[in-house]
């Protein structure tokens, strides 16, 4: 299990590991769930750096 993945299980709340896990994702082209760990980090309140949105939003060919 990716340590990303760990932190989120064990704090739900902690916004950066969900970015982390994100840019994870994005480094594996899982760009439906690199999205859905932004929104999430997005919803606890965390500001995602706007160079990996951009970079994620053209990777994955979709818009925020």
């Amino acid at each position: 299990m990716p340590i990303t993945t760990k932190a989120v299980q064990i704090n739900g709340r902690f916004a950066m590991a969900f970015t982390n896990r994100a840019q994870v994702y994005y480094n594996t082209k899982n760009y439906e769930k690199a999205w859905n760990d932004v929104h999430k980090a997005e919803a606890l309140g965390y500001q995602v750096d706007l160079t990996f949105l951009n970079a994620l939003s053209e990777a994955s060919g979709r818009a925020k």
